[in-house]
């Protein structure tokens, strides 16, 4: 009977690696080489699987595995998700990226936000494009960048993505991340199931008082779609802005007193042909 050579041993397990991480950084390899003695470097192996396709460089120090039967690297796309997940130490899935991922998102772009703490310059590798985004002050002082984060196995990687009860708040927060008003107001109405009660604490925790503002107002436009209890609504109402606060300040439009916010017309009728959007 042949025996199995420790270097077959380690390709093997090289193979089976990829299996785990089709999306990687050098650093998950040397990981993964101390076991396998033989196979050289990272450096090394990574040269050898790009030389026979095996795997393409999305950017220095990331690269996909290309899947057998694909059309080959030329023309191999990976997955954007898990590429998002892997440009910062820290990365998740945010704001629009978050919306499309859970399959509520109005509109469907072949770009993908996410958050880190020092996220990189925006690029494009093949048919997608990438966008990070710092996390909220709130959570870089508290510690808390994971809060409300998930995990959810795809395309045999795992994806880090924010929950849809924290994606809900910061796309109010910052809808120049998720296209803008008319996106933001469509994606979050087709939005099946969500705890409001999360929703508070994170709009609350975030110590953001025009984003209470703008999570109270969508909130009470929209009671029919998400049970909820007044004292969700006052615990928003306690920290909505002493001022009146622009809703969006290229848009201008009337106060609601209720939240001392100035809401664009367009929002507050949902006028979206009279309004305009934002894209990257």
């Amino acid at each position: 009977m042949p025996t199995t050579t420790r270097i077959e041993e380690g390709a093997g397990a090289l193979e089976a690696m990829l299996g785990e991480h089709p999306v990687f950084t050098t650093a998950d390899l040397r990981d993964c080489l101390p076991a396998l003695g033989g196979l050289g470097s990272a450096r090394q192996v990574i040269a050898r699987w790009e030389s026979t396709g095996r795997v393409v460089r999305v950017r220095p120090g990331l690269y996909a595995a290309v899947p057998a039967g694909s059309a080959g690297p030329d023309l191999f796309s990976p997955y954007g998700y898990l590429v998002a997940c892997k440009l910062a130490p820290d990365a998740v899935v945010s704001h629009h990226g978050a919306l499309q991922f859970f399959g509520c998102a109005y509109s469907i772009w072949s770009e993908y936000v996410y958050s880190a703490t020092v996220p990189r310059a925006p690029f494009r590798y093949a048919t997608n494009g990438y966008r990070g985004t710092r996390y909220p002050a709130a959570l870089l002082r508290s510690g808390r960048e994971q809060w409300g984060v998930v995990e959810q196995r795809r395309r045999g990687g795992v994806v880090r993505v924010t929950s849809l009860e924290r994606t809900f708040v910061d796309v109010l927060a910052a809808p120049r991340l998720a296209g803008g008003w008319e996106e933001v107001w469509r994606s979050l109405q087709m939005v099946d199931a969500l705890d409001v009660s999360q929703v508070v604490e994170y709009a609350t925790f975030l110590d953001n008082v025009t984003a209470c503002a703008k999570v109270g107002y969508f909130l009470e436009r929209h009671r029919e779609f998400w049970p909820f209890d007044d004292p969700a609504l006052d615990a928003l109402r306690n920290r909505k802005p002493r001022r009146p606060q622009h809703m969006d300040r290229r848009a201008g439009g009337d106060l609601v007193r209720e939240w001392n916010l100035i809401v664009p017309h367009a929002v507050a009728e949902e006028t979206w042909d009279q309004f305009y959007g934002y894209r990257w």
